[in-house]
């Protein structure tokens, strides 16, 4: 008889004798024949089963153990907790670019400049304790590489301008192109009035929308609707914006949410020095997050505002109050309103309004003892 064999990696060699099995029984045996490929199926059939439990049972494990990274990353947004008390000079926006030293903060953190220090930390009896203690102290230093940064603020453009039909692409001709020289000319303006030293390029994108609004992504991406532009406290708008970016307000959270991950000091030490396979790693999760901006804290928020005065005051100390109240006012119709926030979720318009006063009075008097 003619009988045709197929191969599976899963019993394989079980096929093999089948085969040579089926051969030596026959036409006389049929019977025998049927019940060898009928035991080679429930074998076969038994082995997939098997495969396909184990494989499952994997698939699970690592699908839970994202799910855990991506719970543990969301606790952060929530409390805020890289934050510490705003110290005097964070009211006046004394300080409009937040220090950076990779090699400090570490060296900081572990104790010695050569990283020794973490080998100190081992010694001490209580690791947990140590462990939250380093976490909590990472989270309010700023140390995320700029390069880590500018991919995150990369990948959330990317996100922003492929779903926001409101974007408005630059263009060498018509309304467009004297809207982005517009907006340009104030970016120039803006950043040209800011005198600390830092290491980003911004990169601005208008929006069609009669709304007063203003966004700005880590890495130097800054969002302006035509609106603002065309406002009298357009440059209050584009200084806030700026702010969160020099401040490194999203990056701090990004920071945060990464630290809650780690579960030893060897982790923590990785993932701060973001080399060879940290690096990898914490990639990853950058592109989880990559399309979802993180919620700016209502300190984060009074700080960008008194940074705003600061760098709108140093343009032009004309009508600032005037500006201020025209400013706050916008604030306080977009606080009555739950459909559409001015800047993600902010602090109340009363509080920010006598932030900005605040900065614009000591900037006054600052004034005043110069002369």
């Amino acid at each position: 008889m003619s009988m045709m064999c197929y191969t599976s990696r899963l019993g394989y060699g079980l096929l093999l004798l089948l085969c040579a099995a089926a051969i030596q029984a026959g036409e006389e045996q049929p019977t025998r024949v049927a019940g060898l490929f009928d035991d080679f199926k429930e074998q076969l059939k038994q082995r997939l089963e098997e495969k396909s439990a184990a494989t499952q049972e994997t698939e699970n494990d690592l699908a839970e153990t994202e799910q855990v990274d991506l719970d543990v990353l969301a606790l952060a947004a929530e409390a805020h907790d890289y934050e510490g008390a705003l110290r005097p000079d964070d009211y006046t926006c004394a300080t409009i670019v937040e220090p950076f030293t990779l090699e400090k903060n570490i060296a900081q953190l572990f104790g010695a400049s050569d990283m020794t220090g973490l080998i100190t930390l081992f010694k001490k009896p209580d690791k947990a304790v140590l462990l939250d203690s380093a976490k909590q102290k990472a989270k309010r230093m700023n140390w995320l590489p700029m390069g880590f940064e500018r991919q995150y603020g990369s990948q959330l453009h990317e996100q922003k301008i492929a779903s926001d039909p409101k974007f408005i692409a630059r263009s060498g001709v018509g309304r467009a192109k004297r809207q982005y020289q517009m907006a340009d000319a104030l970016l120039q303006r803006v950043v040209a009035s800011i005198h600390e030293d830092h290491p980003y390029e911004f990169h601005l994108y208008l929006l069609n929308s009669s709304q007063i609004q203003g966004y700005s992504a880590p890495g130097g991406y800054i969002y302006l609707s035509t609106a603002a532009l065309e406002s009298d406290y357009a440059d209050m708008v584009m200084a806030h914006e700026i702010a969160h970016v020099l401040k490194r307000h999203q990056t701090r959270e990004l920071q945060a949410r990464l630290i809650d991950t780690v579960t030893t000091l060897d982790e923590l030490k990785d993932l701060m020095d973001l080399n060879g396979v940290a690096r990898e790693r914490y990639g990853k999760l950058l592109l989880r997050l990559s399309g979802s901006y993180l919620n700016f804290s209502r300190q984060q928020e009074l700080q960008a505002d008194a940074c705003s005065v600061r760098i709108a005051g140093s343009l032009s100390s004309a009508d600032m109050r005037h500006r201020i109240v025209s400013y706050t006012g916008e604030l306080e119709k977009a606080d009555r309103s739950d459909k559409e926030r001015l800047f993600s979720i902010h602090a109340s318009y009363p509080d920010r309004y006598q932030r900005m006063e605040a900065v614009a009075a000591s900037m006054e008097k600052e004034s005043d003892n110069e002369r």
